[in-house]
């Protein structure tokens, strides 16, 4: 490829050579200013010489007025000398974004993609350079706008061919073809080198075997119920390749297998328990199935085993209250009883034992309360309150040895009240006693009192004196005190 510096003489010098892709960059870069300066001063050269030779045969000598003379003018200077610049000026014009173009496509390494097109078109250039150098220039200007069209051809085929191997690489992928792929993304590669997109597939092709082996032992295992043995080897090809469908569909794929297998095998634990009426534990397993997986028969199941649950807790509250009322401790068998209606306010069987306890608690109270306090059996109208409460008790059916032991105690105070004791009272003779239920005592030194057991209060009277009261208590034991009562604080 050639072009001419600006004319020394068209005769006597030949056009030196511009030839595509000979010259480095910065040679070229400088021919083309070289030949841009001598162009302009071509240019200049033509424009004085139109100034020194041509102007003045368009000017008319001067003239006097009177005598004008006709000017001879000639026909005006061919153009045909100025055709062979401006067709020089149009082959340097394609050569400079030709030149350019080359150069940006061997930056881009295109002998790497496509040496023979661009070996052609090299040689297509050399022919517009002879031209050129012959003075050619509108022959030169056509090998040079072929070239130059063949280059851009050439530039823009590059994406395509790129897009072209990169599809199929991802097809070569998708079908387990490593080599295929491998060699796609090298050539790829070749075209766009600093590609992030062609150097992680041209990394997954290289590894595409190991991984598809990596698979093939999961499967394998997998079908011989080796879970977590299959699901390391599809860990172990995640760590190679994350993004293949087949990973990731066989990781999805065991995930779910283990959770069916943990699910039935929590669900089978619950089962047993039930069975077992282990209540408690079969809740727990059923939990356990429901975080897994929340199906629909986990619910009944936790219903079944819930219920069992209630009604081993409501067996055992009742096992309770009646143990407590065996032992005969009504107040603790009262509030299991309770309880158990707390669980089934409906169970006729807990009413019925509330109702009991109540009846037996309040028994036990009354008698228990004679028991510590036997004084009380004192007043006659709790005596024959206690008689019939006694008759009451000894009706009871299976009465136990605690309130069999209460009616005997109970009796044998009813029977000590009911005896006299007797009590010796002292006073000073000048003193009036009386005794509130007995009646007046008069004065005495020394008197007998006969008194079932019980509390009783002498009153002494004396006249100037101040009266006196002396408490004193019949014991059921038949135990008295000995009693002095003198009014002697004169007032």
């Amino acid at each position: 490829m050639t072009a001419t510096k600006p004319d020394q003489t068209a005769a006597s010098h030949a056009a030196p050579v511009l030839g595509m892709g000979e010259p480095p960059p910065s040679r070229r870069a400088q021919n083309r200013t070289n030949v841009l300066l001598w162009a302009i001063f071509l240019l200049l050269l033509i424009l004085v010489g139109g100034v020194i030779f041509i102007l003045p045969r368009y000017i008319s000598p001067f003239v006097p007025e009177a005598a004008p003379l006709a000017v001879a003018t000639e026909p005006p200077a061919s153009a045909e000398p100025a055709q062979p610049l401006v067709q020089r000026q149009q082959a340097q014009a394609i050569l400079e974004p030709l030149l350019a173009l080359q150069d940006e496509l061997e930056r881009g390494g295109v002998t790497r993609w496509a040496e023979a097109p661009f070996t052609s078109v090299l040689a297509l250039a050399r022919q517009g350079d002879a031209a050129y150098a012959a003075q050619d220039y509108a022959k030169a200007a056509a090998f040079y706008q072929d070239a130059y069209t063949q280059l851009q051809a050439l530039s823009a085929s590059q994406q395509s061919r790129y897009d072209a191997a990169m599809a199929q690489a991802a097809a070569a992928i998708t079908a387990g073809d490593a080599a295929s792929a491998t060699a796609a993304y090298a050539e790829a590669l070749l075209l766009h080198p600093d590609s992030a997109q062609a150097l992680a597939g041209k990394a997954r092709a290289e590894v595409l075997t190991q991984v598809q082996a990596l698979l093939a032992a999961g499967h394998k295992l997998q079908e011989e119920q080796q879970l977590e043995a299959a699901q390391a080897q599809y860990q172990e090809a995640q760590a190679l390749d994350a993004t293949r469908p087949e990973v990731l569909a066989a990781l999805e794929g065991i995930a779910q297998a283990l959770r069916e297998r943990d699910f039935a095998a929590a669900m089978s634990r619950g089962y047993a328990a039930l069975r077992d009426e282990r209540a408690a534990d079969a809740i727990a397993a059923f939990q356990n199935a429901r975080r897994i997986k929340d199906a629909p028969e986990v619910s009944a199941a936790l219903q079944q085993a819930q219920a069992q649950a209630s009604q081993a807790a409501l067996s055992a509250q009742i096992q309770g209250a009646q143990e407590y009322e065996s032992a005969e401790a009504w107040n603790d068998a009262l509030a299991a009883w309770n309880e158990v209606l707390a669980l089934d306010p409906n169970l006729v069987e807990a009413q019925q034992g509330r109702q009991r306890s109540q009846s037996r608690a309040n028994l036990d109270a009354f008698l228990n309360g004679l028991i510590v306090e036997p004084l009380l059996l004192a007043d006659d109208s709790l005596q024959a309150q206690t008689s019939q409460v006694l008759k009451d008790a000894e009706r009871i059916a299976n009465p136990g040895p605690l309130i069999l032991e209460q009616i005997q105690q109970i009796r044998a105070l009813l029977a000590q009240a009911a005896v006299p004791v007797q009590v010796q009272v002292q006073s000073d003779g000048l003193t009036q006693v009386s005794l509130p239920r007995v009646g007046e005592l008069g004065s005495f030194t020394s008197h007998t009192l006969s008194l079932k057991p019980g509390a009783y209060t002498l009153l002494g009277v004396r006249p100037g004196y101040r009266d006196v009261r002396v408490e004193f208590v019949v014991g059921l034991d038949g135990t008295a005190p000995l009693l002095n009562i003198v009014c002697d604080e004169a007032i």
